[in-house]
């Protein structure tokens, strides 16, 4: 699969993998936290390009960070089983519940099951969604949620 990081489930390593290909993932210094078949988590510091006015998450870092979460986990998962496809976020609306004051860390969690069903209909069609939910997340609390679809079409 064409830009795949050699070690797929090392966290410094797809940070790396991230910061050479999608510019932005520097840019507001995100870092993979864990990244695994069904679970994504990164984090970005309240500081430099993530600060608003407000000396809080600049809502536009927190919504990119939400969105390359999602993003990450689909990519990952492709990688781990041999799928050459592109995968973007098809769809995503977020929710802002609170402000964030320290780092955004914003995690996706996927069920095995809800995989097989997007990994069968890429096989079969092509084409896939799955359901993305990504919260973030500062001292336990969820402080925003984007909601959307992950799509991946079979190249």
């Amino acid at each position: 699969m064409q830009n795949q990081p050699t070690a797929l489930n090392n966290s410094l390593v797809f940070t790396e993998f991230l910061h050479q290909h999608i510019a932005p993932s520097a840019l507001l210094q995100m870092q993979v936290l864990h990244i695994s078949s069904t679970s994504v988590e990164l984090q970005a510091p309240v500081a430099g390009p993530n600060i608003n006015i407000h000396q809080t998450a600049f809502a536009g870092s927190i919504y990119s960070v939400c969105a390359l979460a999602g993003w990450s986990l689909g990519h990952h998962r492709l990688c781990l089983e041999g799928m050459d496809a592109d995968v973007v976020m098809g769809k995503a609306e977020i929710t802002y519940l609170a402000p964030i004051k320290e780092q955004i860390s914003a995690r996706i969690c996927v069920s095995e099951a809800d995989v097989q069903v997007w990994l069968a209909k890429l096989h079969n069609k092509g084409k896939g969604a799955i359901v993305a939910k990504v919260e973030a997340v500062e001292n336990g609390l969820v402080k925003a949620v984007l909601e959307g679809k992950l799509v991946a079409v079979i190249n």
